[in-house]
């Protein structure tokens, strides 16, 4: 199980080296939602690409698809990845290592090799500071070996997500050099405190060379479509269908705000920057406490506390630390298992990554990530067939049981569909959700003044707030 705080302070050391943003419009991969490409069908949800605050440039903290590294270790860190993630709720604070500086940094050369290379240092760096100060922050991980093991599971996303898309590329390219010592000075040995602010370090500049970018007070988001990439220490905060570039990490507690990467003290709660509580301090939400601390206790009477640890008791998924879920009679925070591990429909184990079945009704399955391409069979999650990229074409008996499952592109409009996920235009009419034998019919996708559902559904590329086609607005 994987705290949202856990995700922040990944997201945090994205937007401190590359001054992008990990779910929104200045992340050219992640325009449609979703998580690392994955499709799952039957969801008959409308993803949505119009600006709001989860799809800002400033908003949006928990996109897989944008996060984390791992992989092999150069400096031969614990644990059978240098990967590993972390920070912190307050935005991915601190650095060090538990034990010395490790080895030099990668040195291949640009694009998705050299991005996945410094990332598996930086959030390497990342696992050792969250060990390391968990006296201090709460702990983020049940232990090193752990966080980094998820890493490397989130590296194999970051990868398939790279090999579908290198658009990413054409804004920065990462150089070969010490991207261990990239690493350590945004998370410098011997201390719990933060990054250096928006400040992009010398060790990180030698690294990464930024193309054109965009100044502070100029469009990064416009037509319903990045422009381009925020200059570094910056962000594109996206509000009524357009961009600009602000400063990260300027407001002070108090200060209206859209996500953590806004506020000096890195906490964005209930919409103000806020300073984050420590340990025994009464609170009310999660976002209040200090790194991966939790709002936990008797009701009115809640403070900051540390999650549940291997063997506590606990309700829920969410009581335990990262890499623990609540399972067994009686209920307890047990480890997750790792890839290659067999699991079940009764959840006996909790996979690190997911439990992936062969078919809809088989009775075990594998932990591990396994996406199809188009063309190929369907893989389930639960019941829910998934693909890589397309939608998964399914053949379903009157009980919504699959007899046959294929990825397929997804339909144009008058092609069948479950929901309106295998529609290229995301809108299916006429489908009846009590009788899954009975298809609807992807809607088309239409001009101006024509009505619409989503962005998806206007050849614009923009359904306005009235629900009716329409250019996108111009910013700037």
């Amino acid at each position: 199980m994987r705290s949202s705080a856990w995700f922040r302070g990944l997201c945090g050391t994205v937007v401190l080296v590359l001054g992008t943003a990990c779910s929104g419009k200045n992340d050219v991969r992640s325009d449609a939602g979703g998580t690392g490409g994955a499709t799952t069908g039957g969801s008959g949800g409308t993803p949505s690409t119009g600006g709001t605050a989860g799809a800002s440039g400033s908003g949006g903290t928990g996109a897989v698809s944008t996060g984390g590294s791992g992989g092999s270790s150069s400096g031969g860190s614990a644990g059978k990845s240098t990967g590993g993630t972390g920070g912190t709720s307050t935005g991915g604070k601190g650095g060090g290592s538990t034990g010395g500086a490790g080895g030099g940094g990668g040195s291949a050369g640009s694009g998705a090799d050299a991005f996945l290379d410094l990332y598996r240092e930086l959030f390497r760096a990342q696992c050792e500071f969250d060990e390391r100060c968990a006296s201090t922050n709460g702990r983020a991980y049940v232990n090193l070996e752990a966080c980094n093991a998820y890493t490397e599971y989130l590296l194999t996303i970051f990868a398939e997500a790279f090999e579908e898309d290198d658009s990413f590329f054409s804004y920065f390219t990462i150089k070969p050099g010490d991207h261990r010592a990239c690493a350590l000075s945004i998370y410098p040995p011997g201390t719990c405190d933060g990054p250096p602010g928006n400040v992009l370090s010398p060790e990180c500049e030698a690294v990464v060379e930024y193309g054109d970018t965009i100044a502070v007070g100029s469009v990064c988001y416009s037509d319903a479509a990045s422009t381009g990439l925020c200059d570094p220490g910056t962000t594109c905060r996206v509000e009524n269908g357009c961009g600009t570039c602000e400063v990260s990490g300027n407001l002070a507690d108090g200060a209206a705000c859209v996500s953590f990467t806004e506020c000096a003290s890195e906490a964005c709660v209930d919409g103000f920057c806020a300073t984050p509580k420590a340990r025994g301090t009464a609170c009310t939400l999660d976002s209040e406490c200090r790194g991966y601390l939790r709002c936990q206790g008797e009701v009115g009477a809640t403070v900051c506390t540390d999650a549940a640890g291997q063997g506590d008791a606990c309700e829920y998924d969410s009581d335990c630390v990262n890499g623990l879920s609540c399972l067994g009679e009686p209920l307890a925070c047990a480890p997750d298992a790792v890839n290659g591990t067999t699991c079940d429909r009764e959840g006996t184990v909790e996979c690190m990554a997911v439990c992936v079945f062969s078919a809809p009704d088989a009775a075990t399955g594998q932990c591990g990530f396994t996406l199809p391409d188009e063309g190929e069979p369907c893989v389930y999650y639960g019941h829910l067939p998934s693909c890589s990229n397309g939608y998964p074409r399914r053949t379903v008996t009157a009980e919504g049981l699959d007899t046959a499952c294929v990825c397929a592109p997804k339909e144009p409009g008058g092609g069948p569909c479950h929901s309106n996920t295998d529609c290229a235009s995301y809108s299916c009419t006429g489908e009846d959700v009590l009788d899954p034998t009975v298809l609807g019919t992807c809607d088309p996708v239409v001009p101006d003044g024509e009505a619409c559902t989503s962005n998806f559904n206007c050849e614009s590329g923009y359904c306005g707030e009235d629900a009716l086609c329409a250019a996108a607005p111009t910013c700037g």
